[in-house]
């Protein structure tokens, strides 16, 4: 995947209507402030003469709160160049309602179960994230999300919903076990099922899309299982590499079915001394 990108300052900003949309960081590698050119020209190149001001807003949303599909995505061929972006946009709205931590499982749980529903909504957005909710502004801008929504094709929207219906609940019911005192993931069968609701689902998404528009051999809606391990193999990576940051927020998503031939407790992967143990585990994840 490339990544197009001007050099650029760690901190930039862009405005439309009194909005400024921040964001913050480093390329990976040297640590330093500036981003690196690639070397190929895109086969298709967006067009921001010809957008509306609420489509621009939703490309600077996208690289707001995207590390790295961001500029894949603005290389897309028309026909899938919006609603893919869109349907990023969507998906990382309800994951951002579903990691925040501050909010209520009373006002989680519907927002996660109805969010297809909220996605053709006219004029709604959601401020109700924590402050230090990364990708927060991405809900608190959501209306430009739901007007350029409106616009594709009904058989994208039609596709996008019933992921986003899928991904919602499965990531409610989610929720709720820790609510209920199940902190974490028990068997691997659960990690599976968790990670095929948060990823697996992303790639029927993309396939069905591509199909659809006749982007994409058929035949590949006839083998789900290479959209599902793809998603399941980019979610796990994910989680191995977050533990110690979901540990902290008081998630732990490495089932127990794992991490228990390696340790007693699970904070024991987190001692100096037990650093063997848990990269034997990570392995094995």
């Amino acid at each position: 995947m490339s990544y197009i990108t001007q050099s650029t300052s760690k901190n930039y900003a862009r405005s439309y209507n009194g909005k400024s949309l921040k964001r913050e960081g480093t390329w990976p590698g040297n640590g330093s402030q500036t981003r690196r050119k690639t070397w190929h020209t895109a086969v298709h190149e967006r067009e921001p003469d010809k957008e509306s001001v609420s489509l621009k807003v939703c490309f600077d949303l996208l690289d707001l709160s995207s590390r790295s599909f961001s500029t894949v995505i603005q290389e897309l061929h028309p026909e899938l160049l919006v609603p893919i972006a869109l349907f990023y946009l969507i998906l990382r709205a309800l994951d951002t309602i579903e990691d925040d931590m501050t909010i209520p499982i009373e006002k989680k749980d519907p927002l996660l179960r109805d969010f297809h529903k909220i996605t053709e909504k006219e004029g709604w957005s959601f401020n109700g994230n924590g402050p230090d909710e990364k990708d927060r502004e991405v809900l608190v801008q959501f209306h430009y999300v739901t007007e350029e929504y409106r616009k594709i094709k009904p058989v994208y929207r039609e596709i996008i919903n019933d992921i986003t219906q899928q991904m919602g609940g499965g990531m409610a019911d989610y929720c709720n076990r820790a609510v209920e005192g199940k902190a974490g993931v028990e068997t691997i069968k659960e990690y599976d099922s968790y990670c095929y609701y948060v990823a697996g689902l992303v790639g029927n998404g993309l396939t069905r899309l591509f199909v659809e528009s006749e982007l994409a051999n058929p035949a590949l809606k006839e083998r789900p299982e290479l959209q599902t391990s793809m998603g399941l193999f980019l979610q796990k990576t994910n989680i191995i590499r977050d533990v110690k940051e979901d540990w902290d927020e008081k998630r732990r998503f490495w089932p127990r079915e794992i991490w228990s031939n390696h340790v007693d407790h699970f904070e024991d992967l987190f001692k100096p001394e037990n650093k063997e143990a848990a990269l034997n585990c990570s392995s094995e994840l």
